[in-house]
């Protein structure tokens, strides 16, 4: 059997309409949960990216991996289920986010050296393989492309030329200087067709029509969205009904709100420090959007899958790497 592993970044089970969300905007999803075994008590290890996906990856927890948050780099020192995989003989394929290494190191992270024989990648941070992508087969979007990406010291010297890509990053923000922000989220400004999620699927479907039809395969399908920031394309905004947005969940223990108070020192939370419940169904609204659009780039890996015949011998696979609260107990 051929395994197909998807993961969209920072989801929750409680948004898709599998799981009751009135307002989600799931078919496809909802289709695989339906037609599939549905987890209902599955938890996280960890709330934040790297040791979460660390520990989806090796199979261990964070006081064994030793990431234990953020910048902290998953070694090479222990196995993995993509190396284990491989020695099996299976064609272990990456396409998308695996954030095992610091988004500072560099725009284009090596994972074959986590089990992966054939990968491609691309982060929050918004370069490495996806812009160069978007440069070669949408240059016309480019400068686009280039507004959103993330400030990382690396961008002084881009790519294998070396390129100080910061000079055209700051001409493209001056540019386009309505593409949103974290609490103040703004359609995308790069048009659908050339955006990360659809190129994540797009290489995925390009990896498996050049595998090796002769072994099984894995393939790891990472979507970065619906990480912040929020910005889908506009027609997946028009999908949502925004009155049966669930409301955040009201903080009724006491000493939630000296942990708040607490968390309102670390620089990334305050900026949700005048967030109001207007503000958070907003977000809502953008992060199901995103949401939508992912489950769409979802039904199209499926569809092929069928086409090709492969549905019937592949396991696939959905989960996430933790969740988001948009401001459930006034946390972000």
């Amino acid at each position: 059997m051929n395994v197909v592993l998807i993961l969209a970044d920072q989801l929750s089970a409680r948004w898709l309409g599998a799981y009751g969300n009135p307002a989600a905007h799931t078919p496809n999803l909802d289709a695989l949960a339906a037609r599939g075994v549905r987890f209902e008590r599955c938890y996280s290890n960890t709330p934040v990216c790297m040791p979460a996906r660390a520990t989806l990856i090796t199979g261990r927890s964070p006081q064994h991996h030793g990431v234990f948050y953020n910048g902290y780099e998953l070694g090479t020192d222990m196995p993995t289920y993509p190396h284990i995989l491989h020695e099996s003989g299976y064609q272990t394929l990456g396409i998308g986010k695996f954030h095992l290494e610091c988004h500072g190191r560099g725009a284009y992270n090596d994972v074959t050296k986590y089990g992966f024989e054939r990968a491609e990648t691309t982060e929050d941070i918004r370069c490495g393989q996806w812009l160069d992508w978007v440069r070669d087969t949408y240059p016309e979007y480019y400068e686009r492309a280039l507004a959103t990406v993330w400030d990382e010291p690396h961008l002084a010297r881009y790519g294998p030329e070396g390129v100080d890509l910061r000079p055209a990053i700051r001409a493209a923000r001056e540019k386009y200087p309505d593409r949103g922000s974290l609490i103040h989220p703004r359609p995308s400004i790069v048009p659908q067709e050339a955006m990360q999620t659809t190129w994540i699927t797009e290489r995925a479907i390009d990896f498996l029509r050049e595998r090796d039809p002769a072994r099984p395969f894995f393939l790891n399908v990472s979507y970065v969205d619906p990480h912040d920031p929020y910005d889908p394309p506009q027609g997946f905004l028009e999908l949502i009904d925004r009155n049966a947005i669930p409301h955040p969940v009201r903080p009724e223990d006491p000493s939630l709100k000296q942990l708040r108070e607490k968390f309102q020192r670390v620089p990334f939370l305050r900026r949700f420090a005048d967030c109001d419940e207007k503000c958070w169904l907003r977000l809502r609204h953008y992060y199901l959007a995103s949401v939508a659009f992912v489950d769409a780039e979802i039904g199209s890996l499926m569809a092929f899958l069928e086409r090709s015949g492969l549905v019937d011998e592949t396991f696939v696979i959905f989960t996430s790497d933790h969740v988001d609260m948009l401001g459930d107990h006034g946390y972000a």
